[in-house]
């Protein structure tokens, strides 16, 4: 998923939402997941290998899109594509879909089978991102009815087919998502039970999947990672007084969903984030420790290994954002003023981690295998 750099969201919410047909369903979780007993192997020096040259899509601060990192540099193929900044992009196959600039809210695709670059859409709401489908759609916010005894308007979850153009309005609610994003489960929306704005009801709350037109509620807690039948989880977040954050670096803690929800985090770990699953079953996760921190591998419920080193949860890439993606890399965002930035990246086959600093490079994806 690509995780909020904090979940500030400028004028987001109320307390009201308008009903929807959405239909509800999966296991409720228990209002305290009992976490499962985690006895950790002693953690190895971490290796720190050079930054991975993956196939990425990169923009840049000129408006460039660049398809390579190179000793830490944007590389090779240059495509101009905006007047300002790229922003917020991602990708899924060969296409990738981003905004320009700092007020332009039009959402652009690339198509790198063409080489065209296409305005789509005006969204007015850019904070919640956007997802392309696995079936030639783009999922994006805007805005939608002013409620007059509202200081806020309401938000409006589209649809538009790339293909034929069609737009299909798929809900609308104050809050209607803080997230977008495409798993391998199906376009994800992410709606916290405590926000800036107001205290969400706990049935509304959650993760939703998208499935053709139909959102369909996953779980209370937020997706990270995973496939239908075992996915991975990271309550909302809670902050040091005990109250449900809508900030990203609180305390949250991660859990296993098959058939129910079990909580992996122990009692006595005070933040714990979900990074990945594997396939061959393996969980990842991240606990931060200032700077620094610990990369952890559960196996069948228990903790095998710890590797300590420097990463960020913010904006993470990993294997459900390109599906057919087999490189073995993860990678998220720190973020700092300008090209304070920087991308950190892990590899999960001999648990080496990896950065580079920003620099010009604004934002990152992962462009599919050439048909």
């Amino acid at each position: 998923m690509v995780r909020p750099a904090a979940l500030v969201i400028a004028g987001a919410l109320l307390a009201t939402s308008c009903s929807s047909s959405v239909v509800q369903t999966g296991v409720a979780p228990s209002a305290s997941p009992t976490p499962v007993a985690a006895t950790p192997s002693a953690s190895p020096t971490s290796r720190v290998v050079a930054f991975p040259d993956l196939t990425f899509i990169v923009g840049t601060t000129s408006g460039d899109l660049y398809f390579q990192i190179k000793d830490g540099q944007p590389a090779g193929r240059k495509v101009h594509v905006c007047a300002g900044a790229v922003r917020d992009l991602v990708a899924y196959g060969r296409r990738a879909v981003f905004l320009c600039g700092s007020t332009d809210p039009t959402l652009y695709v690339y198509d790198d089978a063409t080489g065209s670059v296409t305005a789509v859409v005006k969204t007015d709401i850019s904070w919640p991102g956007a997802a392309l489908t696995t079936t030639n759609g783009l999922v994006y916010v805007t805005m939608g009815t002013t409620v007059p005894s509202a200081p806020i308007a309401m938000s409006k979850l589209m649809l538009l087919d790339l293909a034929t153009g069609t737009m299909t309005q798929i809900d609308e609610r104050f809050g209607v998502a803080f997230n977008v994003w495409l798993t391998s489960g199906g376009v994800a929306i992410w709606r916290p039970q405590n926000s800036l704005s107001f205290v969400r009801p706990e049935a509304e709350a959650g993760t939703w999947l998208l499935t053709d037109k139909t959102l369909a509620r996953l779980s209370l807690h937020r997706l990270i990672d995973g496939y239908p039948g075992r996915y991975l989880l990271e309550s909302e977040p809670v902050d040091a007084s005990g109250y449900r954050s809508s900030s990203s670096s609180d305390r949250t803690y991660v859990l296993l969903r098959t058939d129910t929800e079990t909580r992996l985090t122990p009692t006595d770990v005070p933040n714990e984030k979900g990074i990945a699953v594997l396939p061959d079953g393996r969980i990842f996760t991240w606990r931060p420790d200032g700077l620094f921190g610990t990369m952890v591998l559960y196996k069948d419920g228990a903790v095998v290994r710890q590797d300590r080193g420097a990463f960020s949860t913010v904006r993470l890439l990993h294997t459900s954002d390109w599906v057919t993606h087999t490189a073995d890399w993860i990678i998220g965002t720190e973020i700092g003023a300008g090209p304070a930035t920087t991308f950190r990246a892990y590899r999960f086959s001999d648990d080496a981690f990896a950065s580079i600093s920003a620099g010009s490079i604004t934002t990152l994806g992962f462009l599919g295998p050439n048909n």
